[in-house]
Order: C-alpha cells, then sequence, then structure tokens
C-alpha cells in the first residue's frame, strides 16, 4: 500500500464534513469480478470526496461511485427530476460518479482505510446540482 500525504490547502474546492453511505466498485479491464463495496462518506467538495473503506487503493485507481445524498436531486433542472420527484424516488437515487484515487491512508483506529478520491467523469446535470446541493449545505454551516 502506498501512503501519501496531501497538503490539503491545494484543494480547488474546499471539503465539507458530511456522512452517506457509499457503494463503490473498481473500474478496470478486463473487468474486475470483484463484487462492490461499501463505504462510509467523511466529506465532499465540489471535486471530490473523501471516505472509509475496507479494503486498500493504489493512488491512480479508478472507481465508479454511487453516493446516497439525502436530497441532492431537488436541485436538479430537468424533466428526469420532475419524473423522479413525482414518483417518489427523488431521495433514494445515489449520484453516480466515476473518480480516481488521490491518496490514501490507514484509518487511525485500525479498521479499514481513508481515502481521498477526485472525480473524473459526472453527468453534466448531476455536476451542476451537487454545486448547488453544496453552496447550500455550506451556508447551512456557516450560520
Amino acid at each position: 500500500m502506498t501512503q501519501i500525504t496531501t497538503d490539503h490547502d491545494k484543494r480547488d474546492f474546499p471539503r465539507l464534513p458530511k456522512e452517506a453511505d457509499v457503494t463503490l466498485a473498481k473500474l478496470e479491464y478486463p473487468i474486475s469480478t470483484e463484487k462492490e463495496e461499501f463505504g462510509a462518506l467523511k466529506n465532499i467538495a465540489k471535486g471530490g470526496i473523501g471516505l472509509i473503506v475496507a479494503n486498500a487503493y493504489e493512488p491512480g485507481t479508478r472507481l465508479s461511485f454511487k453516493i446516497n445524498l439525502k436530497g441532492w436531486r431537488r436541485y436538479l433542472k430537468n424533466v428526469a427530476a420532475i419524473v423522479d420527484d413525482s414518483a417518489g424516488t427523488v431521495a433514494t437515487t445515489p449520484l453516480t460518479v466515476i473518480a480516481e484515487v488521490v491518496w490514501t491512508n490507514p484509518s487511525p483506529d485500525g479498521n479499514g482505510h481513508e481515502i481521498g478520491v477526485k472525480f473524473l467523469d459526472i453527468y453534466e446535470d448531476e455536476y451542476n446540482a451537487l454545486k448547488k446541493y453544496l453552496e447550500n449545505m455550506a451556508d447551512y454551516l456557516a450560520r
């Protein structure tokens, strides 16, 4: 396992504390036979997330994520959001992204690993909704 420490002041976007469930899977060719893993979100920003996972991932590893952020879809401005809202699925639809591991460290309690990832690919509408969600979250936390 590679340990990389980062200077958090170099981040393009400030991280906001947020707890949520995350499902992730390694992206590789040939397609991995590993099952999805569950993790715990620690913080989130417009450019990436920090989370705790059971397995170690090397920097540069690409992962797909389903992030269960309650309420983020309310900020979508498209027809799908209206349909989802009327069907009552807004609260249960995860944010999906492709991301790359930037750093990894053993968890302080010795159970798992803390990793930081940067977003590589996300639908534009969903990214705009995430930005609005985070702006409102930052305003709320600043009170």
